[in-house]
């Protein structure tokens, strides 16, 4: 029957996507960590993810 079977693909589509969405949900994110160290030109924040260096940048500041 043709109403019951866009019922059901309708249904296995909607379950389908839930369960997509559910596993997007279990999806962790990285524990990132900033921290700063003194340096002789200013502070140099750095950024962790775990062990990992990702990145590292210098603070500055303008005036006028």
């Amino acid at each position: 029957m043709i109403v019951q079977d866009e019922f059901d693909n309708q249904a296995s589509a909607q379950a389908e996507f839930e369960e997509y969405v559910d596993h997007l949900a279990d999806a962790v994110a990285p524990e990132i960590e900033i921290d700063s160290v003194p340096d002789d030109l200013g502070e140099l924040y750095r950024v962790w993810n775990g062990s990992q260096l990702l990145g590292r940048t210098r603070a500055t500041t303008y005036s006028r």
